[in-house]
């Protein structure tokens, strides 16, 4: 699936974050690995790395789909949600969320139309925050 981010970015770029993540993690595994702390080591070195490529507080995308069955009615349940924060974790955002349902033949348009309405739904809430802070 294609993804749909000229509704939320406008003029910003588009960067995928997790582009190269299980090389990067491997690299500091065999330098790392053995220290107790390794996980915050981690952690530290990706936050030096998101922020020195996208800035302080950088924002986020998260669509997560849920589908349960696989005979009509084929349900569904779709969260999106954009974050603005150091560490780019999925919490305390704008979120927008969907429950439905579909036949097998039509469920990957469903989806797809799902989730381009709750991306404007969010890009509409982003323009009047916009607008709120001139």
């Amino acid at each position: 699936m294609r993804r749909n981010t000229h509704l939320i970015r406008g003029t910003l770029p588009f960067y995928d974050a997790e582009l190269g993540h299980n090389e990067r993690f491997m690299a500091a595994f065999k330098k790392f690995g053995k220290q107790e702390n390794f996980l915050n080591i981690w952690q530290a070195q990706e936050e030096a790395r998101r922020n020195s490529l996208y800035g302080p507080n950088p924002g986020a995308l998260y669509c997560i789909i849920k589908v349960d069955r696989r005979e009509f009615p084929i349900l569904y349940e779709m969260t999106c949600t954009i974050v603005a924060n150091k560490d780019l974790w999925n919490r305390n955002g704008l979120k927008k969320e969907k429950i439905g349902y579909s036949t097998h033949e039509h469920i990957i348009g469903e989806l797809k139309h799902s989730i381009t309405q709750l991306l404007e739904e969010l890009h509409k809430n982003l323009v009047k925050i916009n607008s709120c802070s001139k």
